[in-house]
C-alpha cells in the first residue's frame, strides 16, 4: 500500500510537471508570436522552429525512455494550439497597443526566436513525461491531460494575479488569460 502511494505521488508530481510545462509552451507561443509580429518575422519561420524544437524533445524522449511518445497525436494537438495561439494572440493585438515593449526589431526577432523554441521544446516534453508516466505509473492520457489542464489553469491563474501589467514588456493579464483558455481547449483536443 505504502509502494502504491509512493508511485500515485510520483505520478501526480509527474502531471504537475506536465501541465507546468503546457502553460510554459502556450505563454511562450503567445509571447513570442507577439515579439515576431513587432520583429515583422515571418510566421512559417517561427512555427517551423517550433515544430524543429518539438521534434527534437521527441527524439531526447526517445533516447531516454527507449519509447516511442504519440508523435501523431502530439503535433496534431500541438498545430491545433498554435493556431489559437495565433489567432487569439492577433485579435487581442489589435485591442490593446501597450502589450509590445520598445525594443529594437533585432532584439525582438531574436526574442521571438528563442521564446519559439523554448515552446516547442516544452510542448514536445509534455509528450515524453506524459508517456513515461503512463509506462511506469499506469496514468492514462486523458488522466494525464486531464489533471494537468487542471494544475496548469491554476499555475496561469496564480501567476496572472500575482504579475501586474507593466505596459512596457507586455499585458500579462491579457496573456495569461489567453494561457488559460488555451490550456483548457488544447487538453479537451
Amino acid at each position: 500500500m505504502q509502494r502504491n502511494l509512493a508511485n500515485n505521488v510520483k505520478g501526480l508530481f509527474l502531471v504537475l510537471i506536465g501541465g507546468f510545462l503546457m502553460v510554459l509552451s502556450a505563454g511562450c507561443t503567445i509571447i513570442g508570436l507577439i515579439y515576431s509580429m513587432k520583429a515583422h518575422a515571418s510566421p512559417g519561420l517561427m512555427t517551423s522552429l517550433q515544430l524543429i524544437s518539438v521534434a527534437v524533445a521527441f527524439v531526447l524522449g526517445i533516447v531516454v525512455y527507449r519509447e516511442v511518445p504519440n508523435i501523431a497525436q502530439g503535433i496534431g494537438t500541438f498545430v491545433l494550439l498554435t493556431s489559437l495561439v495565433c489567432l487569439i494572440t492577433i485579435v487581442n493585438s489589435k485591442s490593446n497597443d501597450d502589450t509590445v515593449g520598445s525594443e529594437p526589431k533585432g532584439l525582438s526577432y531574436f526574442i521571438a526566436v528563442g521564446l519559439n523554441l523554448i515552446s516547442g521544446v516544452a510542448y514536445g516534453t509534455t509528450g515524453c513525461v506524459m508517456k513515461y508516466a503512463n509506462i511506469k505509473h499506469r496514468i492514462s492520457e486523458y488522466e494525464f491531460m486531464s489533471l494537468g489542464t487542471i494544475f496548469g489553469s491554476v499555475i496561469g491563474i496564480f501567476v496572472g494575479i500575482s504579475v501586474k501589467p507593466s505596459g512596457r514588456f507586455i499585458n500579462f493579464e491579457n496573456v495569461w488569460y489567453n494561457i488559460f483558455m488555451i490550456t483548457i481547449i488544447s487538453a479537451l483536443c
